[in-house]
């Protein structure tokens, strides 16, 4: 297993953060879909590419909020971290993002 800390996609290729709140078996749920500039997402796919099963590290404000699973090369210029248990966490990386973006 290899090591490997780059940052593929920073907060200048983010273009807006949202979320979506669900109900599960196990209690409420929340995804964050990110939309990425044409830039984010093209260096999202060449990262993706050839990594199924490797995890992402995302990261707001230096807090680690979720590391998914790729589980498909990832070719949008949106991508979902899905199932995340805690809102609180959630809201701020959401809040976060399109505060930046605001500036």
């Amino acid at each position: 297993t290899t090591l490997f800390r780059s940052v593929i996609v920073n907060e200048e290729m983010i273009q807006s953060a949202s979320k979506r709140t669900y109900d599960t078996n196990n209690g409420k749920m929340h995804d964050i879909t990110l939309a990425l500039s044409p830039e984010g997402g093209d260096r999202l796919w060449k990262y993706s590419k050839g990594r199924v099963g490797t995890q992402l590290l995302f990261v707001a404000d230096g807090i680690p909020i979720a590391a998914p699973r790729i589980s498909h090369e990832l070719s949008e210029t949106t991508l979902d971290v899905r199932q995340l248990p805690d809102e609180t966490l959630v809201n701020q990386a959401v809040d976060l993002i399109n505060k930046a973006r605001k500036k």
